[in-house]
């Protein structure tokens, strides 16, 4: 509900500057690609959202490290396949390989190589 979130009862929005890695990800999608975004400091991920997803892109930083491993492992465990990125991954790539279901890890930027993971997908 709306004016829950400690961070809107601080400043009244949600986030300052919310993050936009997916939202830059999802850009370089082919375009009759079905996609959602969502952001867990706003709502989280529901059973239906997993169940109408093919693909599930993660992207977090190291405080979020828990819970993007907990989605991650929620996501495979319902079938999905897991694709995460962002600063944690990329600098924590050691602790997460071949865990929680993530495969495969993206490291540093996606651009150099966003055409070959959507070719393979």
């Amino acid at each position: 509900m709306l004016g829950e979130h400690p961070f809107y009862a601080m400043v009244g929005m949600y986030a300052h500057m919310p993050p936009l890695a997916l939202a830059t990800v999802a850009g370089y999608m082919p375009d009759h690609w079905e996609l959602r975004i969502i952001d867990e400091n706003v709502d989280p991920v529901t059973d239906e959202d997993l169940g109408w997803a093919d693909y599930v892109f993660l992207s977090g930083m190291y405080p979020h490290k828990d819970a993007l491993c907990r989605l991650a492992q929620r996501a495979s465990d319902a079938g999905k396949h897991v694709i995460a990125g962002g600063p944690f991954i990329s600098g924590s790539w050691q602790k997460v390989r071949g865990k929680y279901g993530i495969r495969p890890l993206c490291l540093n930027e996606v651009e150099p190589y966003v055409d070959r993971l959507v070719a393979d997908i």
